[in-house]
């Protein structure tokens, strides 16, 4: 293949000829990162052979760089070559080449063959606006390989299952909803205290709302020991009522777990 040939492909991939595509691949073995010519020969497929079109998709992006270029190349429509005016060639009677300045097809590849996929130049101002227009937008182009390949086939892409909350989140809800559960302390209306045994009584529930207000208080700023001590000591003081502070306690328990 001349260095001409070479050009002209590199320019439209649909000037690709049936009978050049073993030359095409031959090229492609002796240089598997040449990404310009390699997606050319896709986009040949994609028009006149969709199932070796599908077979060579991955091969061709696992040799590209940049997969979001490469999309753009196969959503790209290109002018039918039959339809171009191509400028008669001049006799290579009439251009002497100097001496060192002949190229072959391998000297083209070393010079076109890079990491990115160059640019083809814009056949005008029509076509660059055809080309904005067609571009996706920037979050498509981040989509994962398999995505975006069952994208092209016509595949449903999946969203990726949700994140799960936050542990800080779910902790505080359980403190929220464990301070939900105790009974609200409400002002002790005036009483006229008969006996010294009622009075008594009253000193001691006093102190219970005390000690249980400043264990409830001790949960909500996340001081789980003291609170646990502090209902410890209601179960001492308290005997009757240790089931009420056993579950409190537990409840606790599973703060400190999580």
């Amino acid at each position: 293949m001349t260095k001409e040939r070479l050009i002209q492909i590199l320019e439209n991939p649909l000037r690709i000829k049936a009978g050049e595509e073993r030359e095409i691949l031959r090229i492609l073995d002796e240089y598997p990162y040449f990404q310009s010519l390699r997606t050319h020969l896709l986009i040949y497929y994609k028009h006149h052979d969709p199932v070796r079109y599908q077979n060579e998709l991955s091969i061709t992006a696992a040799h590209t760089a940049d997969r979001g270029h490469l999309r753009q190349y196969l959503e790209r429509e290109w002018p039918d070559p039959e339809a171009e005016i191509l400028l008669p060639q001049e006799p290579e009677t009439e251009a002497k080449a100097e001496p060192g300045t002949e190229q072959t097809a391998e000297q083209v590849i070393e010079k076109t063959a890079s990491p990115h996929i160059s640019t083809p130049p814009a056949a005008g101002k029509d076509e660059k606006t055809e080309s904005a227009a067609a571009s996706p937008p920037e979050a498509s182009a981040k989509l994962s390989y398999i995505e975006w390949v069952k994208r092209l086939s016509g595949q449903s892409v999946t969203p990726p299952p949700a994140a799960p909350d936050d542990p800080k989140q779910r902790k505080r809800q359980l403190i929220d909803r464990f301070l939900s559960r105790q009974p609200k302390i409400r002002p002790r209306k005036d009483a006229v205290v008969s006996t010294p045994a009622e009075a008594l009584e009253s000193v001691r529930e006093d102190q219970w709302l005390m000690t249980e207000t400043l264990a409830q208080l001790y949960v909500k700023q996340k001081k789980y020991d003291k609170a646990l001590k502090a209902y410890e000591i209601l179960m001492l003081k308290y005997p009757k009522k240790n089931r009420y502070f056993a579950a409190r306690m537990a409840e606790i328990k599973n703060l400190l777990n999580e």
